[in-house]
Parts: C-alpha cells; structure tokens; sequence
C-alpha cells in the first residue's frame, strides 16, 4: 500500500493518488459548508422577513404605495448587482456614493425612514437580533443612523490585528534535501476551484503561481459558496512521528466586502484553512475567518469591509503508527461566501499568494 501511494505520488495525479484522495474529502468538506451556509442564510431571511413585514405595515400606515416602492428597490439593486464588479475599488477611500444608482437609494431610504419615523419610531431597536441569533453573539454591531446595523469595523489596511505578531518570512531551505524539513511551494502539484468562472464572477487557483482569487456577487434571495484550492503531496520518513506544517504568504492576503441594502440583509466571509491530509481524511487543520461582514437593513446602507491583516497558519498532527514510510498531501483551501435577501446586493472579493508551506517531521 505504501508502495502504491508513494509511485502515484511521483508518477502523477492518478485516481488513487494522494492528491486526489484529498481533492474528494475537500470536495465533501466543501458540500457541507455549502449546506450549513445556505440553512444560515434561510434562517437568517426568515427572521428578517418577519421585521420586514412589521416594517410594511408601518409604511402602510404613513402612506407609501408598496408596490411602487418594491419594484423602485429591486430596480435600484439589480443595476447595482450588475455594476459592482466593474465600479467598485478595493480601496474603501475611493469608494463613493456619486453612482446614479447609490443616490437614488439613498433618496428612497429617505422617503422610507421619515415616513416610518412617524408611525413607529422605536421599531428599529430589535432589528439587529436576527444577525445575532444566526451569527451569534461574538459578532459586534454598531447601530447607524438608529436604522440598521451592522458589525464594528474590520482591522485597517496592512494593520494585525491586536496582539498578533506579524508573519516572519520563509526561512530558505539547504540545498540538500532533508525528509525532515520540506519546503512545499511553487508550483504546486494540482489546484482547484468551484463554480466556473462566468463574466468575472468565480475563483480562480493557478498551481504555477501559488495564486488564488475569488470574486463574487449575490443579489436578492440568493446564497454563494466558492472555493479554490491548492495541493502538495509528501513523503515522510518511517520513524517521523509528529508532522507540523506552516503556511507563508508571499503576497496579500487582501478581501474586500461591500453591500448594499434598501431593506433587506447581507453576510459575506473569506475562510482560509491549511490542512494535512491522510488521503481524503482531514487530520490536522487550521482554519481561520480572515473577514466576516453581516448586515439587516431598513433604509439604504452602503457598507465595506477591507482585510490585509496578517495570518499564521500551522497545524500538527502526530501519526497513530510509525515505522512505515507515509505520502500526505498538505492542501490549503480559500473558501469565499455571500448572501443576501430581500432588496440587498453584497459583492465579496480577495485573493492571496502562497509563498510556502514549511513541514517538519519529528521522531
């Protein structure tokens, strides 16, 4: 068996090869956070449609015309669903509500604001709970404007977060090989990513460079999962005990969120993981949330979240049997998602660079 494993490793990606072993537990992972994302999100929209209905009611009772106020948001959005991959920068400082698009939502929240002001000027206290009981409570929110809520800011551009420790470059190896002290970089045996690319809208993963990018829009009732993935067999020797694995970015990571609502709710994430895999088993992990944006509106709200923080990946996993040679694939994994309800558009774009990921076998 360790035999087969380790020809299939050299020899290249065959059916039962490491590599793609591990591309068919990543492919199950991938299902079921797919799965639990989408039940968050029909969650997440039934309790806010619930708000929503209030709401109505309230606009009922100051006059509006429903109907005529539905069909001006969904216009409104969809035109700006369209546009976002192609108006928007990834640097916040530039992003300005000067869109025809951006000012007519913002003069219908007018309209809708004052006029449920008069009626109810207290209903927008409890709009944030349905944030809360999906997402739970770990989440911060700062009210804007009494009207919406949403989290507190993402760390600055280029700035850690606090207390974490800026990531060290990769140290280069020796030139002669060492079983026990891999450097695995580019390129990378096989990438992957999921959906297709359609009109700039997709992930994208090249193996030669180490890069992976994910670009993406949901508008109205809609949930999305992305993923891009790269992978790496290896062998360690047959008294290795402990394997630990480190990842190194040689550019970025970088995300970008922006959402826009006129009553309705968004939720974006970027997830990276790094993951040591014994064919198509997870055995070690570590997966990190680099940026997560989640917001209910009743009114209009133009919201952006920029990331460059600095991540520190490693994971260790001790083997349950030594004295044989073992082939494992290290994969890391770029999990994009973003979803929205109700009259609400949420773009969610990043990408990254590997540099390497260090493994150390210790007996």
């Amino acid at each position: 068996m360790v035999t087969t494993l380790i020809a299939a490793s050299i020899f290249g990606v065959g059916q039962g090869s490491p590599i793609e072993l591990a591309k068919k537990g990543i492919q199950a992972s991938a299902e079921a956070s797919q799965k639990d994302y989408t039940a968050k999100m029909s969650l997440f929209r039934d309790l806010f449609n619930t708000k929503l209905l209030e709401a109505e009611t309230h606009f009922q009772k100051a006059g509006f015309d429903l109907d005529k106020t539905r069909a001006q948001s969904k216009d409104i959005i969809e035109r700006i669903s369209k546009a976002a991959p192609r108006q928007r920068s990834s640097n916040p400082k530039d992003l300005k509500d000067e869109t025809p698009e951006w000012i007519e939502a913002a003069k219908l929240a007018g309209q809708m604001l004052a006029g449920l002001n008069k009626v109810a000027p207290e209903w927008h206290k409890d709009l944030g709970d349905p944030i809360a009981k999906v997402f739970g409570a770990g989440l911060q929110y700062t009210p804007t404007g009494g009207w919406n809520t949403n989290p507190g800011q993402p760390p600055e551009p280029n700035d850690p977060e606090p207390g974490e420790a800026v990531q060290p470059p990769v140290e280069s190896l020796p030139v002669r090989f060492d079983p026990y002290n891999q450097l695995l970089s580019a390129p990378f045996e096989d990438g992957t990513s999921f959906p297709p690319v359609v009109n700039q809208l997709g992930p994208t993963v090249d193996r030669r460079t180490g890069r992976m990018y994910v670009n993406m829009v949901a508008a109205f009732i809609n949930a999305q999962f992305m993923t891009a993935s790269l992978h790496q067999s290896f062998r360690v020797p047959a008294d290795a005990r402990v394997i630990r694995a480190e990842l190194n970015f040689a550019e970025g990571p970088h995300w970008w969120i922006t959402m826009d609502a006129i009553g309705g709710y968004a939720s974006a994430e970027a997830v990276v993981s790094l993951r040591i895999m014994d064919g198509a088993t997870v055995v070690a992990e570590d997966r990190h949330s680099a940026i997560r944006v989640v917001t209910s509106v009743v009114g209009y709200q133009l919201v952006h979240g920029v990331s460059r923080r600095s991540l520190r990946l490693g994971c260790t996993w001790t083997r349950p049997v030594v004295g044989l040679d073992g082939t494992y694939t290290i994969a890391v994994v770029y999990e994009g998602l973003a979803g929205a309800g109700g009259f609400a558009a949420v773009g969610n774009s990043g990408g990254l660079r590997l540099g390497g990921v260090r493994v150390r076998s210790l007996r």
